[in-house]
């Protein structure tokens, strides 16, 4: 028979932990939060804070970390990629990539073991879903990152991109970004966590009352709902007006703009895209590319030439749609309205080029 799994540091409430230390002075709680969630200690018997019997009793009755780690990649530009098992097996990845400029680099968690949204590009796609990951095990990828990071380069921002769908795992995601945020734990301001969704509106509202100013970044993929479905699945039953409808109310009550993702393989977006922002459901939403480096089956010329008859048609409405909220953000007006216009002459360039026989 299996012994019973130890709970992790990490797992355990200021008042658990203050239980657990019952017979040891107040400030002992302090050093050992300060030890695991600032320090650069692996192992309980690293904290040279604590007195040896302390530690002892520690790491028998407490894990130190929720995860083991497996394997460590480390590619030419710094960026340093880990694959975890938890305590039951169920395999994740987290990686740490350096930053344009400066030395900060940022985090790139896990919410799932696997990922049920199946989406066309994605390698965790196809793998499916093992099991959400607990709060604590999200938490503790940020962690071991950070305790083996050169000084220089430690990790600065939190982006959940990693393995899994972190709005399919509400409740564990939201205590991982409680323990992010919080100035007793981790430490990180929340405008440096942001939370990537392949778009679901109710996860996206639930965020918006969390009481946090997060990042929201939303796999769009294409602007259109047709298009959209054959790289996204869940797009098949979750149209963009609803998901930008659920944009809407997370930025209004967040103060935060939302950032659209865009697989780069997809031609129409690219034709679409211009000065780094594409309109969708009348929002003007930041474009950045995801690589095409596992490109889906291309879609068909003929469906792109329909998809883009289609958006010359809807151009005209969706910037009404679009007037009253962009002038609750920071765009210039003039400048929209010129970007509009060459989006939709580049549009129906792109139409007369695709009928016009060469």
């Amino acid at each position: 028979m299996n012994a019973p799994v130890k709970p992790g540091i990490t797992e355990l409430s200021d008042g658990a932990l203050a239980r657990l230390l019952e017979a040891q002075p107040a400030f002992r709680r302090v050093q050992i939060r300060h030890a695991v969630y600032h320090g650069v200690a692996q192992t309980f018997a690293d904290i040279s804070t604590l007195p040896r019997a302390l530690r002892t009793d520690l790491a028998a009755r407490l894990r130190f970390s929720t995860l083991i780690e497996r394997r460590t990649e480390v590619s030419q530009d710094g960026t340093r990629k880990i694959l975890f098992h938890t305590a039951d097996g169920a395999a994740l990845e987290a990686v740490q990539m350096p930053g344009e400029r400066g030395p900060d680099t940022t985090a790139c968690i896990s919410s799932q073991a696997g990922c049920a949204m199946g989406c066309t590009f994605c390698a965790t796609g196809a793998v499916g879903l093992t099991r959400s990951l607990t709060a604590a095990e999200i938490v503790d990828q940020f962690l071991h990152l950070r305790r083996s990071s050169d000084p220089r380069h430690t990790p600065h921002r939190v982006v959940f991109m990693g393995m899994g769908e972190p709005l399919a795992n509400l409740q564990h995601v939201h205590g991982a970004i409680e323990a992010l945020v919080d100035p007793d734990r981790v430490g990180l301001g929340a405008r440096r966590v942001t939370v990537s969704t392949v778009g679901l509106p109710v996860g996206i509202e639930a965020m918006a009352g969390w009481g946090w100013p997060l990042g929201l970044a939303i796999s769009l993929h294409a602007p259109l709902d047709d298009l959209r479905a054959e790289l996204v699945p869940p797009a098949r039953r979750i149209s963009i007006a609803s998901l930008m409808a659920a944009s809407l109310v997370y930025q209004e009550r967040t103060g935060r703009r939302a950032e659209g993702s865009f697989y780069s393989g997809n031609w129409f977006v690219q034709k679409c895209a211009t000065g780094g922002g594409i309109l969708v459901g009348g929002q003007v939403i930041a474009l950045s590319n995801l690589p095409a480096g596992a490109a889906p089956e291309a879609v068909s010329q003929d469906v792109i030439t329909q998809m883009i008859l289609l958006y010359c048609g809807a151009i005209t409405v969706l910037g009404c749609i679009a007037a009253y909220w962009l002038g609750r953000f920071p765009i210039d007006r003039a400048q929209h309205e010129a970007r509009v216009a060459a989006l939709d002459a580049t549009a129906r360039a792109d139409v007369d080029a695709a009928v016009t026989p060469p």
